[in-house]
């Protein structure tokens, strides 16, 4: 959730824009091969400083010829931390389990531990000075109800698969950022303990970020 940070050094903060996807069922079957059997497929971008760029409109004509659902975003900072949200607790709590998810949905602790994962992530960002709104959990807690119920977290079908996962920037960065503003994040931290000793054991863990 840092990208500028991590890519002014390379390209210079001027030539980064924030964007966040949304996708579902998309899955790499060969180099070069990727399926697409989800119903959403949607891109969100803009200047973090709000402003209506001329390289942002032309960027949202190129994906409108290209047929791409694209959205110039006057908050990209707020649109990537709801993103965040629901991705950080997803990740986690699918990969923790080893479930897609309608079983995770069709429990009603796996499904607590879930919408909890998101009220963390969400407090965390209203520390950061992104409020989604008190009542977000209520509004998006069942996303993932309204998906395929065989639809899983990209960090789940790295594990099944034997790649690194990014376990470092889900659930480990909500955790760190937590950690950081005095913010209580104990589902996060659970699936960053449970995951890491798994990830490590199996070679899979990426890059540590650095914990405080």
């Amino acid at each position: 959730m840092d990208p500028r940070e991590s890519l002014k050094s390379i390209v210079g903060r001027d030539h980064v824009l924030g964007g966040t996807t949304y996708i579902t069922g998309a899955k790499v079957i060969s180099p070069g091969t990727i399926t697409h059997t989800g119903t959403i497929a949607r891109l969100v971008f803009g200047e973090y400083d709000g402003s209506v760029s001329m390289r942002g409109e032309r960027f949202l004509d190129a994906c409108k010829t290209a047929g791409i659902d694209a959205v110039f975003s006057a908050d990209i900072s707020k649109e990537m931390w709801a993103k965040f949200a629901l991705l950080s607790a997803f990740s986690g709590v699918s990969s923790m389990f080893r479930k897609a998810a309608g079983p995770i949905m069709g429990d009603p602790d796996t499904r607590k531990l879930l919408k909890d994962a998101i009220a963390e992530t969400v407090a965390v960002a209203k520390a950061k000075g992104i409020d989604l709104g008190d009542d977000y959990v209520a509004r998006h807690g069942d996303f993932y109800g309204s998906i395929p119920p065989d639809t899983k977290s990209s960090m789940l079908m790295d594990l099944e698969n034997g790649r690194r996962i990014e376990l470092n920037w889900l659930s480990g960065a909500v955790a760190q950022f937590g950690d950081e503003l005095g913010v209580p994040t104990p589902t996060h931290h659970a699936i960053y303990g449970a995951l890491k000793v798994a990830a490590e054991a199996a070679g899979l863990m990426s890059t540590p970020r650095p914990r405080p």
